[in-house]
């Protein structure tokens, strides 16, 4: 064990002292570096679906309203199909 200035330190102690190279200071920042910038265009990549999902939910909701509107369309010319059924057979009649 070494002392200095009244610290005991042992082989398994964290330092930094002037033999870390300036290589591997480099690549940290540069992984630093990369490491916002991944996380920068994940972020422009979620906003970008979080529009689409919003496009896609106003899409939903109108095909909802036309399925709507469509039944009662529907219901409407059966409703005029009956009628024009039982006119049909009083004329023949």
């Amino acid at each position: 064990m070494a002392k200095n200035k009244g610290f005991m330190y042992t082989a398994n102690d964290w330092h930094l002292d002037k033999r870390v190279p300036v290589a591997f200071l480099l690549v940290l920042l540069a992984h630093t570096m990369a490491a916002i910038w991944y996380a920068s265009a994940l972020n422009s990549r979620v906003g970008a679906l979080e529009v689409n999902r919003q496009n896609a939910i106003t899409a939903y909701e109108r095909l909802i309203r036309l399925e709507t509107k469509f039944e009662v369309f529907e219901q409407s010319l059966f409703r005029i199909d009956k009628n024009l059924e039982k006119l049909t057979d009083r004329v023949v009649k």
